[in-house]
Formats: C-alpha cells, sequence, structure tokens
C-alpha cells in the first residue's frame, strides 16, 4: 500500500500553495484482510429482517404493499415499535386475518 506525503520545498508549486507528493511504502497491519462477505445484520436490525421475512413467508405477493399498511396502522394506534407491530400482524394473518385489497 502506498501511502502520499506533502513535500515542503521552494518549488513554485509548493509556493502556490499547492501540494507535491512522494510516494512511502506502509507495510500492512496485522492480518487485516479485505472480504467480500456481507454485513450480517445486528441487534434489531437483525430481528426486524426475521420479522420480515417471517411475514412474508405467509403472505400473498400482492398482498404485501396492504399488509405492511396494516403493520404502520397498528404501530401509530397501538403506539407500539415496528418490530412489535410486524409480530402483531404476524399474529393476526395466523389467526385467519387476511389484508382488504386496496
Amino acid at each position: 500500500m502506498e501511502r502520499l506525503y506533502p513535500v515542503t520545498g521552494s518549488s513554485s508549486r509548493a509556493e502556490a500553495g499547492t501540494p507535491t507528493f512522494h510516494g512511502v511504502e506502509i507495510e500492512s497491519v496485522g492480518g487485516a484482510t479485505v472480504s467480500t462477505r456481507r454485513p450480517q445484520p445486528m441487534g434489531v436490525s437483525e430481528e426486524l429482517a426475521k420479522a420480515r421475512k417471517q411475514l412474508r413467508t405467509v403472505a400473498a405477493p400482492e398482498s404485501w404493499e396492504a399488509i405492511m399498511d396494516e403493520v404502520h396502522a397498528v404501530q401509530t394506534k397501538d403506539h407500539v415499535s415496528l418490530l412489535a407491530a410486524l409480530h402483531t400482524v404476524y399474529a393476526k394473518l395466523a389467526a385467519g386475518w387476511s389484508p382488504q385489497s386496496r
């Protein structure tokens, strides 16, 4: 890896405020490597992803917008978090509720 640093001097470029750079070799630090793995969600993000996936498994694709409308309605009406609303709507679907077509 090459790192650049400014050189001070009396050249006309340096006097004009435009720095000149020279390359310097820098060794890699520890065992740091670049990974191609996608970052895994953690904490609440992971829980939200799992709850959405769970809803998608029981919902018809054409009703997804209506289901998410219901999630937001539950969130507003009951003053609950998005995660709690997702679980509530999942329970409603499991109990036989079906969303109204838009």
